[in-house]
């Protein structure tokens, strides 16, 4: 009787400690669940809408941790520049880099656009000496699109009449309008318009700059990141330049993504696959030595203010 009642006692007591035991295991397991939610960084971001935001797309969607505000125009971008609200801001390369001048906190870490400005027209065009004295409407005062307009015409010496918006979409809009007959025009939206409008002329404003400097396209668009929290991001931003290098490899999952941002889903699947080659997105090993040709190229037409004056310093690009 005694063995039995030793034995009783003693399953008792093994039951005991395996359920103490197994609680113990789920707390730890519940805590470190908690610690790695605590750990996951969570990344705000500001991108303009159009090229930009299309190039980025796969990123954001792959990535939920990731808040982001889509704007339009340059406005808000100087709003985030100045108020260091943001841990990443996708805008103009020259731009940031004449805010860094301002002692912005934000550093270049890669440009990933490279060209996307044409001039169109329900005129013929075949050459940037077409444009003599005609109206067009250029979005961007002293950004990429007016910087590159003014560039071309100071060396073909042509003149013209602008027109000057807010955004493409703005400038857009006056062509349709019928307020003016040429616009600088960019991807998606202008493969969105030629679907509906076959007479449209364009003129390749990447082929005009590569006659005037031998290359085949500047910086237009950059990825910059504050520089306080460079160091927690860098898997992030190493994640979004891993996506910008893959954009083209699957035409229709980058396309997928894109459609999911409401503004590009306006533009609509057939557009933004029409568009995707005509982005020109890329990373270039040698950004730096690109840069500084495009800004010495502006110091050298009387652009340089729209830059900062004069090359930025080493401090400027981030490297990871």
């Amino acid at each position: 009787m005694k063995l039995k009642n030793l034995f009783i006692l003693t399953s008792v007591l093994l039951i005991g400690v395996s359920c103490k035991s197994n609680s113990t295991s789920s707390l730890v397991s519940s805590k470190d669940s908690s610690s790695s939610l605590e750990n996951k960084i969570n990344l705000s971001m500001m991108v303009p809408t159009g090229t930009p935001l299309f190039g980025i797309s796969t990123y954001l969607s792959e990535n939920e941790n990731v808040n982001v505000e889509v704007v339009n125009g340059s406005d808000p971008l100087l709003s985030g520049f100045t108020s260091a609200s943001k841990d990443v801001i996708i805008a103009p390369v020259n731009l940031g880099a004449n805010m860094y001048s301002k002692n912005s906190k934000y550093v270049l870490f890669e440009t990933f656009v490279w060209g996307n400005l044409f001039v169109a027209s329900r005129n013929p065009i075949s050459s940037f000496k077409d444009l003599e004295n005609k109206k067009i409407a250029i979005f961007g005062t002293n950004q990429t699109p007016d910087i590159i307009m003014k560039t071309l015409a100071k060396v073909n010496n042509v003149s013209y009449e602008k027109e000057l918006t807010d955004s493409v979409e703005s400038s857009t809009a006056l062509f349709k309008q019928g307020v003016v007959d040429y616009f600088v025009g960019a991807e998606p939206s202008l493969s969105k318009l030629k679907l509906s409008d076959s007479s449209l002329y364009t003129l390749d404003l990447q082929t005009e700059w590569q006659k005037i400097t031998s290359k085949a396209s500047y910086p237009q668009a950059g990825i910059f990141v504050n520089k306080d929290k460079a160091s927690l991001l860098e898997s992030e931003l190493l994640k979004m330049k891993e996506s910008i290098k893959n954009l083209e490899k699957d035409v229709s999952y980058t396309v997928s993504c894109a459609l999911k941002q409401e503004t590009l889903s306006k533009v609509g699947e057939e557009a933004l696959t029409a568009s995707l080659p005509n982005c020109h997105f890329g990373i270039e090993e040698n950004q730096k030595e690109a840069i500084e040709f495009y800004f010495n190229k502006l110091i050298e037409l009387d652009l340089g203010n729209t830059m900062g004056g004069k090359l930025p310093s080493e401090d400027f690009y981030l490297s990871l």
